[in-house]
């Protein structure tokens, strides 16, 4: 297994970028339950393997809802990047999708928060940039404009242009899968 995080993921001159892991993981509890997916996983890189490349943050326990409390949650922008495929509507043959390895970034809104998720509006229409698709599946979303990472992709519409339901990253049972290997806020 093997990161990259330049803008293009598949140079037509070869790989660039390539970051070997020294390990991966992910949660025992993945697909157990249908309220909680435990959709979580790491990659662990070499120390110093990373450079010019600001780390984020994870959100302090209960962040999203101290938002949501406020009223202030749907208000929140947030930044979805990924190299997942790009859907194309209004097909003779109905909606396609193409993969170019380009790494993109949407501004979306949070359209809902449950338990275990926060929901987002994929629809090109109502967010004027879409949202994640296939391919996308573990991307960060990000509080827009900065570092702090509040869900990783998981799932949406089979169409990707309606809703997304991505992991929230502030629950105690992302914080026990985390903070196995790293230091939590």
């Amino acid at each position: 297994m093997y990161v990259s995080f330049d803008t293009l993921a598949f140079d037509p001159d070869g790989p660039t970028g390539i970051i070997p892991s020294v390990a991966f993981f992910f949660d025992p509890n993945f697909g157990h339950d249908s309220g909680n997916w435990y959709d979580f996983g790491i990659v662990l890189l070499p120390a110093g393997s990373v450079v010019r490349i600001q780390p984020v943050e994870l959100p302090e326990a209960g962040f999203l809802d101290a938002y949501r409390h406020g009223g202030e949650i749907k208000n929140l922008e947030v930044e979805s990047v990924g190299y997942g495929v790009v859907p194309i509507f209004n097909q003779p043959h109905g909606p396609q999708v193409t993969f170019d390895g380009i790494r993109r970034v949407v501004r979306t809104n949070i359209k809902g928060l449950t338990k275990s998720w926060v929901l987002y509006n994929e629809n090109y229409v109502a967010t004027g940039g879409g949202g994640t698709c296939y391919g996308d599946s573990g991307s960060p979303q990000y509080i827009a404009g900065t570092h702090k990472v509040i869900s990783i992709t998981s799932q949406g519409d089979p169409l990707c242009r309606a809703t997304e339901s991505n992991t929230r990253l502030d629950t105690s049972y992302a914080r026990q899968f985390y903070g196995q290997f790293i230091d939590l806020p």
